[in-house]
């Protein structure tokens, strides 16, 4: 199964962005904890602003509790 990430997104954008695309996970930064739940091979990775797949976070937060 594929999943939807969206990754250093505001409120507003993940607003917007959900008109378009289902979302099955938020990662408020792009950080080592949120590569466990994506999978780099099959799901859709929506990135925000300045985040991009080659910056990566040194810090960590459990966003997930959040949604």
């Amino acid at each position: 199964m594929t999943a939807t990430h969206f990754i250093g997104m505001t409120d507003d954008q993940i607003a917007s962005a959900s008109r378009i695309w289902h979302v099955d996970f938020v990662h408020r930064w792009h950080d080592r904890r949120s590569h466990g739940d994506i999978d780099w091979d099959h799901d859709t990775i929506i990135f925000a602003g300045r985040t991009s797949e080659d910056r990566i976070s040194e810090w960590s937060w459990q966003d997930h509790e959040l949604h």
